[in-house]
């Protein structure tokens, strides 16, 4: 019994850890705002499709690999509609989980200079479950740790998410939005003494503003960031500068509050657009790892639809 109580605290430990993270940050959020943000839903003048994947703290056995897609699109009446999936593996435990949802634009008078300007209203419903593979640990007492996990509950878990989302044409973007609004609880272990992993709300404020350089007008430059608040007690803040020229080639350094300097290039298309980050680790961690590995992938769809069109205030 002994065993199987340091075995449940282990694995009681590692959920917990995995559950402190259920919406995952990454370095090129400001490539996918509605990964984070659901009313960021059919604020685009297209239907973008973002794939991203990334791999924290390369070299390191079992760090966590994470690897999401996601969509949105206008739908007309000033109502947008959206969802992702992301899967993360962390060693022995993985975590899948996939979000829909709505939103309503609400348009504003456009100012001097703007096509468009509103202000979006966004939720969300979310499905996660949580894994452990036996194959990928190594103990004692293998059958031991075979029955423990093998009375783990591997729910469904639903949640919730809000957000509202302040759009200025192509120059000013804002966002505030909170993730786990339902703070589900589960028994994550079929033994007697009940188990509790508990979700917690996470906060994300989102914003930046682009300004054109010199007299050509063929450098842009979009300061950003992007802070995250966990009911939990933590915090993180990144701060990212974008400089583009032409609208198409791009480098963006950044930085990670304690964790990681970034620097990120990228290539922007009328259809499509890659970019990639890197994150040189600067917390103690960098002893272990060569750093973080990102990539994102956004294809623009139905940019020729009329109806994909946001339409301005007069």
């Amino acid at each position: 019994m002994k065993k199987e109580l340091l075995f449940i605290s282990l694995f009681s430990l590692i959920s917990g850890l995995v559950s402190a993270q259920q919406v995952l940050n990454m370095s090129l959020y400001h490539k996918n705002k509605y990964y984070f943000n659901p009313g960021v839903a059919g604020t685009e003048e297209y239907m973008p499709v973002s794939i991203d994947v990334r791999k924290q703290w390369a070299g390191f056995n079992g760090s966590p690999l994470t690897q999401t897609m996601s969509t949105h699109a206008n739908v007309g009446s000033n109502f947008g509609v959206g969802g992702w999936f992301d899967n993360q593996v962390s060693g022995p435990s993985r975590r899948t989980a996939f979000s829909l949802s709505m939103a309503y634009r609400l348009n504003l008078k456009a100012p001097k200079g703007s096509d468009y300007r509103f202000i979006s209203f966004g939720l969300g419903g979310s499905f996660s479950q949580h894994k452990f593979e036996v194959s990928k640990m190594t103990t004692y007492d293998q059958e031991d740790l075979t029955t423990i996990v093998n009375n783990i509950n591997y729910e469904i878990i639903p949640d919730a998410n809000f957000g509202i989302y302040y759009k200025e044409g192509d120059k000013i973007f804002v966002g505030l939005s909170v993730n786990n609004l339902i703070q589900s609880r589960v028994d994550d272990y079929n033994v007697d003494n009940v188990v509790n992993n508990g979700y917690v709300r996470q906060y994300y404020l989102m914003g930046g503003a682009t300004f054109e350089l010199g007299k050509s007008k063929t450098w842009d430059f979009t300061p950003s960031a992007l802070a995250q608040l966990i009911e939990a007690g933590s915090y993180q803040v990144e701060v990212n500068t974008k400089f583009s020229y032409r609208k198409t080639f791009w480098f963006a350094p950044g930085y990670r509050l304690n964790e990681a300097a970034i620097l990120q290039v990228g290539y922007d298309h009328d259809f499509i657009e890659f970019a990639y980050s890197y994150d040189y680790v600067i917390n103690e961690m960098r002893n272990y790892t060569g750093g973080s590995h990102e990539v994102t992938l956004r294809m623009k769809l139905m940019t020729n639809n009329k109806k994909m069109k946001l339409t301005p205030k007069k």
